[in-house]
């Protein structure tokens, strides 16, 4: 898909992953929403961009969104849905809110803005770009709950696919660990032993736009341990062992 004169909104908009897919989208003439909680009014940055607060664990919220940005620009042709809710730890520490917000924020408000994505489109193309995680298919110790959000995308994702138009996509990411605020936001969580920086997972979400990619690893790393693991099954025990050993570390501090 050629990105020029394309309308997006990136989630998660104002740090790590989602602020270097906006750098990224500048030198390809988008109109870009830049959607984040912390945002403090509805306000045009520069030419071609423009920033929205909201808070997406907040259903009713994904309206106003989609509202503002055809007031700014018109229909989004591209929705980066970036935005989502870190947590590290034992899961019973968990309190029902909070297990029913990280769903809401990382699971439903995806799936329910996918929706309005197509009911927006009927049969017109339409680009949905989904920022799940390696977590997806290799759920580390600590994040049990975060994985299984991430891993709800993948299963709507792969069934969703089948509901689309030919010229509609929907494209999922999957990045390792990323140095970004995210390990803070996760209770000072210990980075996993393979990382990344945004930056990485950025360009490589721009690539795959652009090549029309329907899974998208900005660590080739992660993909080769992914598939090396389909033959010796030994590599993701010891992964997953190493990241235990730092989960009870991290709890012992």
């Amino acid at each position: 898909m050629k990105l020029d004169g394309k309308i997006v909104i990136v989630t998660g908009a104002a740090a790590g992953i989602g602020k270097e897919i906006i750098n990224g989208l500048r030198s390809k003439n988008c109109k870009i929403i830049a959607a984040d909680i912390t945002y403090d009014s509805n306000t045009l940055g520069e030419p071609n961009l423009a920033y929205f607060k909201c808070d997406l664990s907040d259903l009713a919220q994904i309206d106003g969104l989609f509202s503002y940005t055809k007031e700014q620009y018109g229909i989004p042709d591209i929705f980066i849905a970036n935005a989502g809710f870190a947590y590290f730890g034992k899961t019973q520490s968990l309190t029902k809110e909070q297990i029913q917000k990280i769903f809401i924020l990382n699971s439903v408000s995806i799936i329910a803005t996918t929706s309005a994505m197509q009911k927006l489109h009927g049969d017109q193309p339409f680009r949905m770009v989904i920022m799940a995680s390696a977590m997806a298919h290799w759920s580390v110790p600590g994040y049990a709950t975060y994985s299984a959000t991430k891993a709800a995308l993948v299963g709507f994702a792969k069934a969703y696919r089948y509901e689309l138009h030919p010229n509609q996509r929907l494209q999922i990411v999957y990045p390792i660990g990323t140095r970004t605020h995210f390990f803070e936001k996760a209770g000072n969580s210990p980075v996993p032993i393979i990382s990344q920086t945004p930056k990485q997972v950025a360009n490589a979400t721009i690539r795959g736009i652009e090549g029309n990619t329907d899974d998208i690893y900005p660590s080739i790393t992660f993909w080769v341990f992914l598939h090396l693991n389909r033959l010796f099954p030994f590599i993701k025990p010891i992964v997953l062992w190493v990241e235990n050993k730092n989960l009870k570390a991290w709890l012992d501090k």
